[in-house]
């Protein structure tokens, strides 16, 4: 028993490893490749921006509350109508350069544009999964239609984004929204060259010392981040094998 035991622990920890590896290598429908995340701290978006975006290593950039596919995003609620079901809805806080720095595809209508976020909260863009809940057929259907967030704020949406993983690859795509609010920016977002990666950090590093010089230069690769998120899962989940097998074994006996 403890031997047929050892060999389904095994092969169980084989099998996790290799879903990890699956998961690592999968499709997100975003382009995570040498997208360096720099935290703000604080700091100010559009001295960050005009300091960084004189760096030619930097091609595009952009502005958000959180990173896709690691697990976090900020949660309302929506409905179509006053009477209908009130839904839930993940959202991040975005800017006008969010979709094409990340790659994500623009199914129906506009992106935002600069002077979306000012004042008060009038647009908002939401992926097909948030779009068929509130019961348009088509994203074109929903493009100048209105949603109601958190039972008071209506707001126009003004364009429909394809399903992308925003929550990691186990969970299923729900309801979710960009919205345009530059209050909750955490990030700044770098699509860097791959020309001389090394060197583009160092200076960035120098340029971050003219913003904040009191604190270090907070970053990451997108892409790594994610990769460390599910080879730490995988390994948590290795972990607790490991040690429900001696239990198992003597549950054997």
């Amino acid at each position: 028993v403890q031997f047929g035991l050892s060999i389904f622990m095994i092969i169980s920890i084989l099998v996790m490893r290799e879903q990890t590896s699956l998961m690592v290598n999968s499709e997100y429908g975003f382009d995570e490749e040498n997208l360096l995340v720099v935290e703000l701290q604080g700091s100010k978006p559009e001295i960050v921006a005009a300091e960084f975006s004189k760096n030619t290593a930097v091609t595009a950039y952009t502005f958000s509350s959180h990173n896709p596919a690691v697990g976090r995003s900020h949660g309302a609620d929506f409905q179509r109508n006053e009477d209908d079901e009130r839904l839930g809805l993940n959202h991040f806080s975005v800017d006008n350069k969010y979709i094409s720095t990340f790659g994500i595809t623009l199914l129906a209508g506009r992106d935002f544009e600069p002077g979306d976020g000012d004042g008060k909260e009038k647009f908002i863009i939401l992926n097909e999964t948030a779009v068929k809940a509130v019961g348009f057929e088509t994203p074109h259907e929903a493009i100048g239609q209105e949603v109601i967030l958190n039972k008071e704020n209506r707001v126009q949406i003004i364009g429909v984004v394809k399903d992308y993983h925003f929550e990691p690859l186990m969970k299923s795509i729900e309801p979710m929204a960009l919205r345009f609010m530059p209050d909750s920016y955490e990030n700044i977002n770098l699509k860097i060259s791959s020309a001389n990666v090394p060197s583009a950090i160092s200076d960035l590093q120098e340029t971050w010392k003219t913003i904040d010089s009191k604190r270090d230069l907070k970053y990451s690769f997108l892409d790594q981040e994610m990769d460390h998120f599910y080879f730490f899962l995988g390994d948590i989940t290795a972990i607790v094998t490991l040690f429900l097998f001696p239990a198992l074994g003597c549950w054997a006996w």
